[in-house]
């Protein structure tokens, strides 16, 4: 029996918005109380579209054809970091993340589409309602922090940017955390002049 591969389908930052994320990451954990929370890696910085675990290689070949499929296919979003948040809620955080603005619901358009073609390729519905965050860091099993310590005074970044990326990954999960790796890419089509 073949070995599955993990993986997930993600909106790729581009390397500003990932810069100014990253530079809110450290001020965040610089707030912590030391191993409370495991940090996402900078460079894994990413908004999750749907993460579809351990597949079976011809489920992943199908999956990396649904996003090349996308390439040239759709324009890229303007969007602009809005608020730093936590899930479940700022009373009892698990997942501290950093929102994106989507005024007009482009990002939920373009999730949605990605979406309606998993379904149709036999991937079923998403499990969860997309919300447009990049998660920034994880309150470790046990452990509680107080949102106020780590959130007040905190700015959010006022980085304006665009997504113009959307990609397949598989995820390597080590003992000094995951390991991503690109395995299809679909980009935005060019503005034309």
């Amino acid at each position: 029996m073949a070995a599955t591969i993990r993986t997930f389908i993600a909106l790729c930052l581009p390397e500003r918005a990932r810069s100014a994320a990253a530079t809110c990451l450290s001020d965040l954990r610089g707030r912590a109380p030391r191993g409370d929370l495991k940090w996402v890696a900078p460079e894994n910085l990413h908004v999750t579209v749907r993460f579809l675990g351990d597949r079976a290689p011809a489920d992943v070949t199908r999956a990396a054809g649904l996003i090349e499929a996308l390439h040239g296919d759709f324009d890229a979003v303007p969007t602009a970091w809005s608020e730093l948040g936590a899930f479940p809620s700022p009373r009892r955080p698990q997942v501290i993340w950093l929102g994106l603005a989507d005024p007009e619901a482009r990002l939920r358009a373009l999730v949605r589409r990605i979406d309606e073609r998993l379904h149709a390729a036999g991937f079923g519905r998403a499990d969860k309602t997309f919300r447009a965050h990049v998660t920034l860091g994880r309150v470790r099993r046990g452990r509680r922090v107080g949102w106020a310590s780590l959130s007040d005074g905190l700015t959010t970044p006022s980085t304006a940017f665009s997504i113009r990326t959307a990609a397949l990954f598989k995820s390597t999960l080590t003992r000094e955390g995951p390991i991503y790796a690109p395995l299809a890419r679909a980009e935005a089509r060019t503005a034309r002049a």
